[in-house]
C-alpha cells in the first residue's frame, strides 16, 4: 500500500510540474518584446498563434489573453483587419 501512495504522489508531483513548466513556456513566449514582434511580424503571428493554442490546452486563460494580446499588435501592425 505504500508504495501506490508513494507511486501516486509521484505523478501528481511530475505532472504538476510539467503543468508549471508549460505555463512558464507560454510565459516566456508572452515576454517576447515588442521591438521583436514589431521587426518579425509574420514570425511573431504564427509565434502567438501557437502560443494561444498551447495557453488554451492548458485552460490557463491569462497566458492566452497575454498572447491574444500580441497576436492583435502583430496583426494590425502587419495591416490584418479582419482575420490571421
Amino acid at each position: 500500500m505504500r508504495t501506490l501512495v508513494f507511486f501516486i504522489s509521484v505523478v501528481f508531483l511530475h505532472f504538476g510540474f510539467a503543468a508549471d513548466n508549460a505555463k512558464a513556456h507560454v510565459d516566456s513566449i508572452n515576454s517576447i518584446p515588442y521591438k521583436y514582434i514589431v521587426s518579425h511580424l509574420k514570425e511573431s503571428i504564427d509565434i502567438f498563434s501557437k502560443n494561444i493554442g498551447q495557453a488554451r490546452s492548458l485552460n490557463y486563460e491569462y497566458g492566452e489573453a497575454r498572447a491574444l494580446d500580441k497576436l492583435s499588435l502583430a496583426a494590425q501592425l502587419r495591416g490584418n483587419r479582419c482575420g490571421l
